[in-house]
């Protein structure tokens, strides 16, 4: 091999003098005012970053899988959202229609489901709400008096921080402070 066909690697290049530089510019096919050629996503690209957007994973996980041809590296998140940011978005909208279809279907069904979908349906979609408090009465449905609220005890279950105060069953009694 000779010296002409060696390859010459960027440490072998002497550096460009800078009244050369803007003239180098011009001429140099791959290069456009110091920067290579705009990316432009091959069908293919799109396609994986559709998929991949559509299974739910972030924009840092599908740049490892779509690469600049002129550099052989991976784009960056920045130049995927630039040029590919109607499949990101796209393949998020399909992911959700294909989650709240088969949400429907279970929610419109006869399987055990079906009762937690339709009340995760209605709460997300039809501004159903849960109760947010819980009520507490005395005898017959009446309000507490006030000796009942001062001697109201409430029974958690035991998650064995302060094992000294423990009823012997597995709980814990809280006792109102007054």
């Amino acid at each position: 091999m000779t010296e002409q066909e060696k390859p010459r690697t960027l440490a072998d290049c002497e550096p460009i003098p800078p009244d050369r530089k803007s003239a180098f510019k011009r001429t140099h096919p791959r290069i456009k005012q110091g920067q290579l050629e705009p990316f432009e996503p091959t069908h293919d690209q799109r396609m994986t970053v559709r998929v991949m957007s559509a299974c739910g994973m972030k924009p840092e996980v599908i740049v490892q899988h779509i690469v600049n041809p002129d550099t052989g590296l991976p784009v960056t998140v920045k130049t995927l959202r630039k040029y590919c940011s109607k499949e990101l978005k796209d393949g998020r909208e399909v992911a959700n229609a294909m989650v709240a279809q088969s949400l429907f279907k279970k929610a419109i069904g006869n399987t055990p489901q079906a009762v937690q979908a339709c009340i995760f349906w209605l709460r997300s979609q039809a501004g159903w709400l849960a109760p947010d408090s819980i009520e507490i009465s005395g005898k017959d449905g009446k309000p507490l008096t006030g000796g009942e609220r001062q001697n109201l005890v409430v029974y958690l279950p035991d998650n064995g921080r302060d094992a000294a105060n423990a009823n012997g069953d597995g709980t814990q009694a809280l006792k109102r402070r007054g």
